[in-house]
């Protein structure tokens, strides 16, 4: 339990995929976007593996929305992060 006032923790780093061979570090990652919990499957941003941010424009006032983020390597997409969700006002 955290106290008042206290940051919340830090997201986890989504992994890398695992392949039969050598797929390497994360080379990008993708952020997909749903309305529902449990529904999230529109992809909405590919970063690069530097890329610290990116801005999430043109969404719907008062509509919360859920995120995950998966990296992404010669071997394809890794397994994606936790659930995230943000309301907008």
């Amino acid at each position: 339990m955290r106290s008042a006032g206290a940051p919340p923790p830090a997201p986890q780093t989504p992994a890398a995929p695992a392949a039969a061979g050598s797929g390497g570090a994360p080379t990008g990652y993708r952020v997909y976007r749903g309305t529902s919990p449990g529904s999230v499957t529109t992809l909405v941003a590919t970063l690069g593996s530097s890329q610290t941010s990116w801005k999430n424009s043109g969404l719907a006032a008062k509509v919360t929305y859920y995120y995950e983020v998966a990296a992404t390597n010669a071997a394809g997409e890794g397994p994606r992060s936790n659930q995230a969700s943000a309301t907008t006002r």
